[in-house]
């Protein structure tokens, strides 16, 4: 009986661990989408004030093929 009671003990232990971490996971989870939807509403208030000069936007990522001699 007294095994069963040590195992039960290891098992809450070890549950309420990773309760801790994914609670810790999620927060940080939760800053970085925060971190992100800043940037990309940042970006998207650029790329218009940008427009309204007529500037032209670059990506720095362009897709596979296509170069800059176009």
């Amino acid at each position: 009986m007294s095994h069963r009671l040590v195992a039960s003990g290891q098992l809450k232990r070890k549950l309420a661990d990773k309760t801790r971490e994914c609670t810790t996971l999620q927060r940080r989870l939760d800053a970085a989408a925060t971190a992100i939807g800043v940037l990309h509403y940042d970006s998207t208030l650029l790329r218009k004030e940008l427009a309204a000069y007529g500037a032209t936007v670059i990506p720095f990522h362009r897709p596979r093929g296509q170069t800059t001699d176009s």
